[in-house]
């Protein structure tokens, strides 16, 4: 049976073992209210996603769900050796415009 949980949703399955601070942090970045606001420019719109934590990483795919070697190097070093760290993350791939301008906001061309 479905038992109903704050907020008016309802907890349709239990999964032993789940990464909750992970898949915490995926919804987090998918359903950010900031993700929505209106933006004057790709300028203010990438000053946005990269002010919306004190750590920022931009990386493809998801910290639970790394879409290349490098993401999940990345998230291996930082789960292994800094557990309790908090961040933000923004998946570039979901979006191409923003990567390609994020390259040239940055000034980083990889």
């Amino acid at each position: 049976k479905n038992a109903k949980i704050p907020g008016g949703c309802v907890l349709a399955a239990q999964v032993s073992g789940a990464k909750f601070d992970a898949l915490t942090a995926d919804l987090d970045a998918l359903y950010d209210p900031k993700a929505f606001d209106p933006i004057d420019s790709l300028d203010d719109h990438c000053k946005t996603l990269i002010e919306r934590n004190k750590r920022m990483l931009f990386i493809t795919g998801s910290p639970s769900m790394p879409m290349c070697g490098f993401a999940g190097a990345l998230m291996r070093l930082l789960h292994e050796n800094y557990p309790e760290l908090t961040y933000s993350y923004y998946d570039i791939m979901r979006n191409d415009v923003i990567c390609e301008h994020l390259k040239k906001y940055s000034d980083w061309p990889t």
